[in-house]
């Protein structure tokens, strides 16, 4: 992997498409990566991971903010073992950050690897962008984990309707137990945006109610009603 810039305009479908392709290299599971629902998986979803670091200053990037990197880089890991820095924002760059970068990005030490992020690749500096494999996400397909349904829906920041709910029920057929990793993934998702100042306050305000119903998990045959009551809790204010 080592350089890569991945440009989408949705900062939050950026995130997860990195933790994405961070979890293709650290799985350990048998299953496909993110729905596997491992320990490694969990922890890269809620950016809790030893061997991830997440960089995402608010506005212009500062030299206290790139400085981790080069603390961390000065230790050689060993053969075999992966560290990964994901840098969101890099549109906001300043030439001083971006110069003390450069020789990194080009030779990044053996096992280190950068995940750059954009909403625009044109503000990008030319010098990050010449040392960067550039991935356009509305194109990388192949590179994306599916999402469930459920899943999408639920952590959509569009308003989910009734109709939106029951055609996702009725594609997917969620039985009780799936329905309680389902939930797990959601409000792992959430609370990964939070970590990540990706989530507004209403978000927020759902990230509770959803956790509540971590705590009542449906029974036996009661998938379906289970996911109407978190609707109704959710949205019928």
């Amino acid at each position: 992997m080592s350089v890569k810039l991945l440009t989408h305009q949705n900062r939050a479908a950026l995130l997860d498409e990195a933790a994405c392709l961070i979890k293709k290299e650290l799985c350990m599971s048998n299953g496909p990566a993110g729905r596997c629902g491992c320990i490694t998986c969990r922890h890269i979803d809620t950016a809790t991971h030893h061997a991830v670091r997440w960089i995402t200053p608010e506005g212009l990037y500062v030299l206290k903010d790139i400085e981790p990197i080069f603390k961390v880089i000065t230790f050689a890991l060993p053969p075999g073992e992966k560290f990964f820095f994901v840098m969101a924002d890099v549109e906001n760059l300043s030439a001083t950050c971006g110069n003390k970068l450069l020789k990194t990005l080009e030779e990044p030490p053996d096992g280190y690897n950068f995940i750059l992020l954009a909403k625009n690749v044109e503000p990008v500096l030319p010098t990050i962008k010449s040392r960067c494999h550039i991935i356009n996400v509305d194109r990388v397909g192949h590179e994306s984990v599916h999402m469930h349904p459920l899943v999408e829906l639920f952590t959509s920041t569009r308003v989910l309707s009734p109709s939106k709910l029951e055609e996702a029920l009725r594609e997917s057929a969620p039985d009780h137990s799936e329905s309680v990793e389902l939930l797990d993934e959601i409000v792992s998702k959430l609370k990964m945006r939070m970590l990540k100042k990706t989530i507004t306050d209403i978000a927020a305000t759902r990230l509770k109610i959803l956790e509540s119903f971590m705590k009542r998990p449906p029974g036996q045959g009661g998938a379906k009603l289970f996911w109407k009551n978190i609707f109704l809790a959710l949205f019928n204010k």
